[in-house]
């Protein structure tokens, strides 16, 4: 049996650097318009996946200020 030919890959990939973490997800919570959706009292769930997600609990804790801030009542869920 003939075995196909196999190369070396390497992948280099250029991952964005983000400086204030928390302004940046304020910033783009706030392009979603939730205070649209989400009303004074809201049970508001945030899916807190952490696979590859660097600062993860920086991400959370922003978006749990930003729920709160409208009023809502954030929970995680484990994803």
């Amino acid at each position: 049996m003939k075995y196909p030919e196999i190369f070396r890959v390497r992948q280099v990939c250029n991952d964005p650097v983000v400086e204030d973490v928390a302004e940046e997800v304020e910033a783009q919570l706030s392009k979603l318009c939730m205070h649209q959706k989400i009303k004074a009292g809201d049970s508001v769930a945030i899916s807190a996946g952490s696979r590859g997600i660097s600062n993860i609990h920086l991400v959370l804790k922003a978006m749990v200020g930003h729920v709160k801030r409208l009023g809502g009542e954030p929970f995680l869920v484990p994803a």
